[in-house]
């Protein structure tokens, strides 16, 4: 059956004088030969029978089993054809042809080739899953890619990464050089280029949360020059189609907004709105909406009215998305289960398929105007790490592949974590890690929150519409906390272990503290003003430390009742990590620093002093540390951190 396909293929050639299949690359005429048919022949040739032609298209069904079955077959319908005109001139036709289709059938092999005959025989009715797409590594250095996008030729891609534990920076490479030129942009990362070859950045990118990084938005010729600030606290952005706008998602104090152009909102969230890129013909915006402010969410369009809906959601893990060229899909990169995202498409109308999945967590970054593919294969990892008490060195206490440390017991002996990735499952678990490095212990489903005092039992939530608080045990069944209406956010237990206290919102109101009796029952009750955050440390009297409804002040809340504190000395952007045992001796950190500077402040003089240094001895892609927390007057801490090792690759052949 693939000799017979050739032999259409080169019959097809005699009679046009085209080829019936070709690509600019090998890849591209092996994706037209399995994809597309070719052209009509009477296009070609006015003189080519409609009966010839049919006889040409059965030698080239893409299904085998709907080809002539024998050559014999070919040459029958042939000669059946050549004889219904009776002239001689058509015998005398008839009879060359013969003998030049006796030569043809003598000399496919070396003319078609090995793979085409061999690649053609494989396809099964319609399917393209059978053939693997073309692969170019273009990265090979030690470190993250943030961000990468073609330029306007579709074969130069402008990356951003950062290597080998330098700051982030921008540089230019293509499949046909290895070689990645710097662009001298540093602390900068790529986030669009226009149809008219301007680059959009982000300048001076920043942590703000797990995964959020805002920064200054500026505009830059890629042929060179000096970048032009437009807007700050800038997550993403996107030219026109015509290079004369941008869309952008602004996120400011936790709030995000969709704008498009610049200054017309056209969708707000609580939370991170990511990846917003416009569609090719300009009339709508595709983005990712991480409601819980994790990287969980939904895939988002939204028209140039305003008009906003889901396409595809829960996702566990969703990042990275670009259009189909004909703007018919939006394809992105996600995973309902662990942390290894796949390519995915969706349509207009909410229509999802699989694109590709491999054994790695792919992120999605360009999809350019021939279908070629930009995406990044990475090494992700959530280490945890711990000083005990009366040691003094570090150790890894991380068990899956993304470990979230949560709460140290007084002794030192327990760890509670949560392991949200792969070995986490699709809705998370909860661990207590014993420090001596015996097998950990899975207490339940959902993100850890807190350990009680005496061990027993932890505190966790369960994302959901609503999420859930559930008291783990360490022996028996879990207990869902009933707490009406509210969508809570992870909470502690209060010294004693009968109370505990959690951040939640109410429908339509902004998020404040409440409190809750677990011996006694009774409704939640709240006990902080709306709008302000959350907090996780606890004085020994029972006052929370939280930050101020204007996101930078810190204020002590009496978790009873009375007025609030503030606490003096803590900076703007520092976030406090933990509480000597005098209540008044604060450790503080400041975010996006690598070592991470723990000071100590006293928050009642607001005299502060340097206290240490933080950081894995391999910075090499790790851009930051995650949770820390200090414990026994500095004698004790916990952190975790993210080390991601990624490669950026040019796939082609993907449909």
């Amino acid at each position: 059956r693939s000799d017979i396909f050739s032999f259409g293929a080169i019959l097809y050639e005699m009679l046009s004088g085209k080829r019936a299949f070709h690509g600019a690359t090998a890849a591209d005429t092996i994706s037209a030969i399995l994809k597309e048919d070719p052209p009509d022949l009477v296009e070609t040739n006015r003189s080519i029978s409609p009966a010839l032609e049919r006889i040409v298209r059965h030698c080239l069904e893409k299904n085998p089993e709907q080809r002539f079955h024998s050559a014999s077959d070919i040459a029958f319908d042939l000669e059946a054809l050549s004889a219904t005109s009776g002239t001689s001139a058509v015998k005398t036709t008839q009879a060359a042809t013969r003998l030049r289709l006796r030569a043809a059938l003598l000399v496919l092999a070396a003319i078609v080739g090995v793979a085409l005959a061999f690649l053609a025989g494989r396809t099964s009715g319609s399917s393209s899953s059978n053939i693997a797409p073309d692969i170019h590594q273009l990265t090979f250095r030690r470190g993250t890619v943030r961000s990468a996008r073609f330029a306007a030729d579709g074969q130069t891609a402008i990356y951003s990464a950062a290597w080998e534990g330098k700051p982030e920076e921008v540089f230019s490479t293509s499949a046909q050089n290895p070689e990645s030129r710097a662009l001298d942009l540093r602390d900068a990362e790529v986030l669009s280029i226009s149809s008219t070859g301007q680059m959009a950045l982000k300048l001076n990118p920043r942590v703000a949360g797990n995964f959020p990084r805002p920064g200054t938005l500026a505009a830059i010729p890629l042929t060179g020059g000096a970048p032009r600030a437009l807007l700050d606290n800038v997550e993403a952005a996107d030219w026109s189609p015509d290079g004369e706008k941008l869309a952008v998602v602004q996120l400011v104090n936790g709030q995000s907004s969709l704008q498009y152009p610049v200054g017309k909102v056209l969708f707000q969230a609580r939370n991170w709105i990511s990846h917003a890129r416009v569609s090719p013909s300009g009339d709508s915006i595709a983005f990712l909406n991480h409601p819980f402010g994790g990287d969980e969410g939904s895939v988002m369009l939204v028209d140039t009215a305003g008009n906003a809906r889901t396409l595809t959601s829960d996702w566990l893990s969703v990042q990275g998305l670009a259009w189909s060229p004909d703007g018919k899909e939006i394809w992105f990169t996600g995973t309902r289960f662990g942390s290894n995202r796949s390519l995915y498409a969706v349509s207009r109308n909410g229509r999802e398929r699989l694109v590709s999945r491999v054994p790695a967590t792919m992120t999605l970054q360009d999809i350019s105007l021939q279908g070629h593919v930009l995406l990044t294969s990475a090494y992700d990892r959530l280490l945890v790490m711990a000083l005990l008490p009366g040691e003094k060195a570090e150790r890894d206490l991380s068990w899956f592949d993304a470990g979230l440390p949560v709460a140290l017991s007084p002794d030192g002996k327990v760890l509670l974590l949560s392991e949200v990735g792969e070995g986490g499952g699709e809705r998370y678990s909860v661990y207590l890690r014993p420090t001596d490095g015996s097998p950990a212990i899975r207490l339940g489903e959902g993100n850890a929150c807190d350990l009680s005092p005496d061990g027993k039992f932890a505190l966790a939530r369960r994302l959901g519409n609503p999420s859930k608080l559930f008291l783990l045990p360490l022996v028996g069944a879990p207990q869902e906390l009933s707490i009406g209406d509210l969508e809570p956010s992870c909470g502690r237990i209060l010294p004693g272990g009968h109370k505990i206290i959690f951040f939640a919102r109410e429908a339509g109101r902004q998020g404040r503290m409440y409190s809750m009796d677990l011996e006694n029952g009774g409704s939640p009750k709240p006990f902080t003003p709306e709008g302000v955050y959350r907090g996780r440390l606890i004085t020994s009297d029972g006052k929370l430390l939280v930050r101020a409804a204007d996101g930078q002040n810190w204020m002590a809340y009496p978790i009873e009742s009375g007025p609030p504190l503030p606490l003096r000395g803590i900076e703007p952007g520092e976030e406090v990590v933990g509480i000597g045992r005098d209540d008044r001796t604060l450790y503080v950190r400041r975010l996006a620093q690598l070592p991470q500077k723990i000071g100590r402040v006293d928050s009642v003089t607001g005299q502060r002093q340097f206290w240490k240094e933080i950081a894995p001895v391999d910075t090499a892609g790790v851009e930051n540390l995650g949770s820390v927390t200090i414990y026994n007057d500095g004698k004790a801490y916990i952190y975790n951190y993210n080390r991601i090792l990624s490669d950026l690759y040019l796939v082609k052949g993907l449909k």
